[in-house]
């Protein structure tokens, strides 16, 4: 996700001409939005460069992953309160290493977690 960090990204795709950029044989870069959907084994992610307050699939156990804040949100009441809510920052400050969709069901699998959409009691 190129988000606010987008020097270069956009003629590196637009020579690449669609949204994979070969780097070698077994390396490449995928481009993808900056907000998708995927519904992996049944758990439905969504994916965005910047923290949402209310995403689909909420209410249904849906998680969303974030970047953008660089280990702030959490440093103040409202990013408290948000983190309770099947958010889970993957910056390089609080994820240093690449975390596969496996881990990060787990790190929910027990956690009690609130929603703000329309579909449960808000907070």
């Amino acid at each position: 996700m190129s988000g606010n960090h987008c020097s270069g990204w956009k003629q590196v795709f637009e020579e690449q001409k669609g949204n994979v950029w070969h780097i070698n044989e077994n390396k490449r870069v995928i481009f993808i939005p900056n907000y998708i959907e995927a519904n992996i084994n049944g758990q439905m992610f969504v994916m965005s460069h910047y923290p949402i307050l209310s995403f689909n699939g909420q209410s249904k156990n849906g998680i969303c992953l974030y970047g953008h804040v660089h280990g702030n949100l959490i440093k103040n009441e409202i990013g408290k309160l948000y983190s309770k809510a099947r958010t889970l920052e993957i910056t390089v400050e609080n994820s240093p290493s690449p975390i596969n969709f496996e881990e990060i069901k787990n790190y929910f699998k027990n956690r009690e977690s609130i929603s703000f959409d329309h579909h449960e009691a808000t907070v």
